[in-house]
């Protein structure tokens, strides 16, 4: 009995041994997961600390390259430039930032972008006029941008980021800003003649640039050419054969646009452009065969779209110094839709001048949607924004 009480006992003992030293190595496992997991908090707290200073350094200047020490932990900052085709690519810096807690180590990386005008979803000068108003049931995927204020009416969406020269929205109700909203930000002039001088005289010296004293009508082809007319002259040209680019060199004269484009293109008018069909791209941008088709329609005055369709697509990068409208808006029946697919940049806004938004507009229903390839890439030699970067990535 005594024997046989022993070797339960014993039992016991062996059992409630292993316990506890499970219990005590599961303890110490558990206490060094909590360590480690501390310590990585820890680190990536610094990271983020340190990387929100040398992105506002960075934002205020060219570059940064240091080193910094936050509650003990080691962290290095470093701007490299990413080489990039000038003609088509918006320069891009890429800010790392790393930090090493005694060995526990953590990377941010933030890409920063300096801008083309094409690179706004949407963008005013002036006078935003309160029937041009984002509403609710408007969606809004690329930044906008407004040297005045952003008006609103309810609960409109914006995936963009927001930025305004006022100190706030104007207008009732709360947008939603996933984007990220930055007002009483500087002034951004839009191109002057002085800022487009270097743009002419890119096309002057290798681009398409048309003398004579009439409009110049263009017709794209899918074989990546185009049909000219202008006055009694006309004739078919290859795009590849100069720079992808095309000016009318007269400020009394207007061009005229349609057709199917399968290359880069950025046209330039000294007054006017007239949208006088669709233009839009051969291949499907989001595809791989169709990554390089662009289009830029850059009008020193107005760029204008005739109604002499029911439905228009226009798939470009547009910027109009004055407005972009329906041409005879107030005579126009109602019709189908029109579609930009691209972006919008304007001087001044008027009722007739805006297509954004979800209701009838003289006569078209609105549709806009962004071509978020511009945030990186641009027609050839579209005007870039002056003293301005954008944040346009940034690892978690």
């Amino acid at each position: 009995m005594g024997k046989s009480l022993l070797i339960i006992v014993l039992g016991f003992s062996t059992v409630l041994g292993t316990m506890m030293f499970n219990v005590t190595s599961g303890q110490q496992r558990s206490s060094r997961v909590f360590v480690d997991q501390y310590e990585k908090m820890i680190t990536r707290n610094a990271t983020e600390s340190i990387a929100n200073v040398a992105l506002s350094k960075a934002l205020r200047a060219a570059g940064t390259s240091e080193s910094f020490t936050l509650d003990g932990v080691n962290c290095a900052v470093n701007m490299t430039k990413v080489v990039v085709d000038s003609a088509i690519e918006v320069q891009r810096d890429v800010l790392r930032i790393t930090c090493d807690n005694a060995g526990v180590k953590d990377t941010t990386n933030i890409v920063l972008t300096r801008p083309a005008f094409s690179y706004y979803y949407y963008f005013v000068d002036k006078n935003w006029l309160t029937d041009v108003t984002f509403s609710t049931g408007d969606t809004l995927v690329g930044p906008v941008h407004a040297n005045t204020f952003v008006q609103i009416d309810g609960h409109p969406v914006f995936i963009g980021k927001v930025s305004s020269k006022e100190a706030d929205f104007s207008g009732t109700g709360e947008p939603r800003t996933y984007g990220g909203r930055e007002f009483n930000t500087a002034n951004i002039p839009i191109p002057n003649d002085a800022a487009l001088a270097d743009l002419e005289t890119v096309i002057r010296n290798n681009g398409h640039n048309f003398v004579a004293d009439d409009d110049l009508f263009l017709t794209f082809n899918a074989d990546s050419s185009y049909d000219w007319v202008q006055g009694a002259a006309n004739g078919n040209m290859r795009i590849a054969d100069r720079n992808g680019t095309i000016m009318l060199d007269r400020s009394n004269k207007d061009i005229h646009v349609s057709g199917v484009l399968a290359t880069k293109m950025t046209i330039v008018s000294q007054r006017d452009i007239y949208v006088e069909n669709s233009i839009t791209y051969l291949r499907d941008p989001r595809s791989i065969s169709g990554a390089n088709d662009y289009l830029g329609l850059i009008a020193y005055q107005d760029v204008l779209v005739r109604t002499n369709f029911d439905n228009i697509e226009i798939d470009a990068a547009i910027l109009a110094r004055r407005h972009f409208e329906v041409e005879n808006a107030a005579a126009a029946p109602p019709r189908g839709t029109l579609t930009i697919f691209g972006s919008i940049v304007v001087h001044e806004d008027r009722a007739s001048g805006v297509v954004v938004g979800s209701t009838l507009f003289n006569g078209y229903r609105r549709k806009h949607v962004y071509d978020p390839r511009l945030r990186y890439r641009t027609p050839p030699y579209f005007p870039r924004v002056p003293n301005r970067q954008e944040v346009t990535y940034r690892s978690n």
